[in-house]
């Protein structure tokens, strides 16, 4: 049998082996976990070490209940009976970004807004916001979610219809931060217009930062991921092409 020359067999090859080297010792980019909390070893009618809560004009404050947990036993941050002249606000125990520079930085929580009569609409005025050592416990030194406060448009909050349920907020923290970088804690503020009181739970709240990949590893495995893919079609051309007669 006369073996036909094959041009790209030596370069396929070669890209093949760096294409294997350079996924065997590339990074794992695995979020992390950099904040979280469940409020489930939070005693009820209290707030979570390093906590402050407060509202308005003698409104009732943020508090850890089991009220609208979702099993028995499950505990959630309740912000109750909120109005016009209630507003209710709670401030996180410090959380350190310092550390993640150069990752995408996501808050998520699930929320339930519980509206007290029917509205037509998805509705809430929950504002997310960054806080600082130097302003705590309720200062705030920019708003990074919700509506109508300059929180970038991908980052406004409205639940769903009636009747109340359970959903999860998303919100991209990454751009807010650098422009912020003393951040060292999360807010959180609701309120209501319409004049009747309602009710707001939270649960499951984490801060996620996910490692952005180095643009010189992604080209890498790409452009060997592409020399790959032209080996496999030009080995099945050659199997097509392959006379009857060739072993």
């Amino acid at each position: 049998m006369i073996t036909k020359p094959n041009m790209l067999t030596a370069p396929l090859i070669f890209a093949l082996s760096l294409f294997f080297s350079i996924a065997a010792h590339a990074p794992v980019y695995a979020d992390i976990v950099i904040w979280s909390e469940n409020f489930d070893s939070t005693a009820t009618n209290s707030l979570p070490t390093g906590w402050s809560g407060t509202a308005q004009n003698g409104g009732p404050a943020p508090k850890v209940t089991t009220y609208y947990g979702r099993y028995a036993g499950d505990h959630v941050l309740a912000m109750e009976e909120f109005n016009p002249s209630h507003e209710t606000q709670f401030v996180t125990d410090s959380i350190d970004f310092s550390s993640y520079t150069g990752h995408t930085i996501t808050l998520k929580f699930d929320l339930r807004y519980e509206h007290t009569y029917e509205v037509d609409q998805p509705d809430t005025s929950l504002i997310v916001g960054f806080t600082e050592s130097g302003i705590r416990p309720f200062g705030i030194s920019d708003w990074v979610g919700g509506n109508h406060v300059g929180a970038p448009p991908e980052n406004s909050i409205y639940s769903p219809y009636i009747p109340p349920q359970w959903f999860t907020v998303t919100l991209d923290l990454t751009d807010r931060l650098a422009q912020f970088p003393n951040t060292d804690g999360i807010g959180m503020k609701i309120w209501q217009m319409r004049g009747v009181p309602d009710n707001a739970y939270l649960d499951n709240m984490q801060i996620i930062a996910s490692p952005v990949p180095e643009p010189s590893s992604v080209a890498l495995l790409a452009g060997s991921a592409l020399a790959l893919g032209l080996w496999r079609r030009h080995s099945i051309t050659r199997a097509a092409t392959r006379s009857p007669t060739e072993n």
